[in-house]
Formats: C-alpha cells, structure tokens, sequence
C-alpha cells in the first residue's frame, strides 16, 4: 500500500484542498478529499503547516477506519486549531472519498 498527498488551492472557493490517495499494488485505490484551510489562512507558514499535517493525519485515519491518538506536538497552536476546526465544520464543504478497482 502506499499513500500519496497532494494539496492544491482552490481559487474559486478560497481554500487549501488536501487529496489523499491510498493505493494498493493490485491496482485498487481510495482516495479523499477535504478542505484544509481557507487562502487568507496560508500567510502564516506554520499555522498552514500545522493545518496540512493534521489533515494529513486525519485523512489517513479516515481512509484505513482508524482513530488515532491525540496529537499534543503544538499545544500553541491548539487555540487557533480549535477554532479553524470549529470554522471548518460550519461554513467549510464537507470532503469527499472515491474508490475505484482496476481489473
């Protein structure tokens, strides 16, 4: 298996978007993907970085039906994560997975 991100920025909406593809050697694959972040968000590098390695994080966990631990890598960041999640959930798209078998 292997996994492969990608973000990208969608103009249109005003968001960072994160896909993550989860492959496997016989061809079959799934993929996700989920708002991150929105563009006014990405002038502070860490805070962007902390947001991608999250979805990163999360979006493997949702791909192979996991729960992971609780991250407390960045307790500065929690406040201002907590409310981008909050942010997120309200007013931000809800992400999409897609499948796909290749035979």
């Amino acid at each position: 298996m292997r996994s492969r991100p990608s973000s990208e920025i969608d103009k249109e909406a005003g968001l960072l978007r994160l896909t993550t593809i989860l492959a496997h050697s016989s061809g079959e694959w799934v993929s996700s993907e989920w708002p991150v972040c929105q563009i006014s968000d990405i002038a502070s590098a860490q805070r962007m970085g902390a947001a991608l390695t999250y979805a990163r994080r999360y979006a493997l966990f949702t791909l192979v039906g996991i729960a992971g631990e609780d991250d407390l890598d960045a307790p500065d960041l929690g406040a201002g994560l907590a409310a981008a999640a909050e942010l997120n959930a309200s007013a931000l798209p809800s992400g999409s997975v897609t499948a796909s078998t290749k035979r």
